[in-house]
């Protein structure tokens, strides 16, 4: 089984929420101590947010849940990498504004690339 980070749940739909407790049992907690979080709607958090919907179209099983989530940690890692080297190289504007950008573009597109794929 593929490994996926700790989450919570924010979902309006109880049916929904209900599915998710089913195929993530053992990997929700509390928002304070998740990785991430899954909804069915956008809300301004400080951890990454998955949406339903939007990254992960309706209806999926489990399999898919999890290879979504398994993508959705790999970006938000890199988005992370990338935020640390934009500000150890805080010395060059130039280059933080560069690599700020192409990791937007990145992530945009392979967002995209996963929503077509389903």
């Amino acid at each position: 089984e593929v490994s996926v980070a700790t989450v919570s749940l924010a979902c309006d739909s109880l049916l929904l929420r209900r599915s998710l407790e089913l195929f993530l049992a053992g990997r929700i907690t509390t928002l304070g101590q998740c990785d991430l979080v899954i909804g069915d709607h956008a809300e301004e958090l400080d951890k990454p947010l998955l949406i339903i919907g939007e990254h992960l179209t309706k209806p999926f099983d489990k399999a898919q849940l999890l290879k979504t989530l398994e993508r959705f940690e790999r970006l938000d890692d890199l988005k992370a990498a990338s935020n640390e080297l934009v500000q150890s190289s805080s010395d060059k504007p130039e280059l933080e504004v560069a690599i700020a950008k192409l990791t937007e573009r990145f992530a945009k597109e392979l967002l995209e690339l996963i929503r077509h794929k389903r």
